[in-house]
This record gives structure tokens, C-alpha cells and sequence, in this order.
């Protein structure tokens, strides 16, 4: 349909879109594979964005707060010309595996940060009950040991409702 509304540049985009999906002689399969390839296209876009902006920031440490609507510009630029890449041979093989690479730093990354924040707020509160038995007397510093245990306790329930509430809504296919 694209091919019939924008004759060059419709034909152009079926053709770069299908590339990798010659093997499959179902046309759903086709569909199916050429969506994957959009949502491969918008990730590398962000990607390349991030990318792009970590070295500026490596290079001048102001370039993450400054040039908002250059920023937008340039990630447009970078969706729309990631439409014009053929999915093979190069752009999803070599994505895909990049991808499962950076995905697995960007988790180990997320829990290093996840673990150092939980670390510093134990740290913080157990410094303010060491505080308050100082300043206010013996046995007025349990009230931030005690908010210690009631947030854990409220984010262990949390996990557990979200675990069961992902696996109610998320769990499989019913069929």
C-alpha cells in the first residue's frame, strides 16, 4: 500500500524494510519482521543519540543541560534517515548483537545504581538514629531504625504485588 501511495520512495522503503525477511513466504511473517525492523530502527536512533550525547558530555561537561531544541532536531534526523537503512546484511545482525551487549552493561549498571542508592539511604538513616540517641536521649533514634524496616517491608510487598500483577496480566499466552 505504502509502494502504491509514494511510488519511488514507497517501493525504496518496502524493499530496505524487507530485506532480511526474503526467507519468509508468509506475508504475515513478512509483516511481522519488517515491524521488529521499525522498532530496531527507533532503538538504534536512541542508541546512536546516547551515544552521541555520552561523548559530548565526556568532551564538555555543560553539553547535557544546554541545546534542547538541537537535541530534538538531531534525533529526528536520526528517525527519519534510520528509515532509509537496509535491514541486511549489516544493520540487524550487527544491531541486534550490539544491543544484547549493552543491554546486559546497561542492567549490571542499573543494579550497581539500585544497590548504591539503597546502601546510602540505609547509611543516611542509620547516621540520623546515631544522631538522635546522641542529641535527644537514649532510645530516640529507634523511630529511623523502625523507618528503616517499615520501607523495607513496604518495598518487599511492593516487588511481591507487582510480580503477581505481571504475572496475572503479563504471564503468557492463553491460547
Amino acid at each position: 500500500q505504502l509502494a502504491a501511495n509514494a511510488p519511488y520512495v514507497g517501493e525504496l522503503l518496502v524493499e530496505k524494510w524487507t530485506a532480511g525477511c526474503t526467507g519468509k513466504t508468509n506475508p504475515e511473517l513478512v509483516e511481522v519482521c519488517s515491524g521488529y525492523a521499525g522498532a530496531y530502527r527507533a532503538s538504534s536512533s536512541a542508541f546512536a543519540f546516547f551515544c552521541i550525547f555520552a561523548i559530548a558530555a565526556k568532551c564538555r561537561s555543560t553539553a547535557n543541560r544546554e541545546s534542547w531544541p538541537a537535541k530534538y532536531v538531531l534525533y529526528i534526523f536520526l528517525c527519519i534517515g534510520s528509515v532509509f537503512i537496509s535491514n541486511g546484511p549489516l544493520f540487524i545482525p550487527i544491531y541486534l548483537n550490539v544491543a544484547r551487549a549493552g543491554s546486559i552493561i546497561f542492567i549490571l549498571f542499573q543494579q550497581l545504581v539500585l544497590i548504591d542508592i539503597a546502601f546510602n539511604w540505609n547509611e543516611n538513616w542509620v547516621a540520623k538514629s546515631d544522631r538522635a540517641e546522641v542529641n535527644e536521649g537514649h532510645g530516640k533514634g529507634r523511630k529511623w531504625l523502625f523507618a528503616i524496616l517499615f520501607s523495607c517491608g513496604v518495598l518487599y510487598i511492593g516487588s511481591f504485588v507487582a510480580i503477581v500483577l505481571m504475572y496475572v496480566y503479563f504471564g503468557g499466552c492463553s491460547t
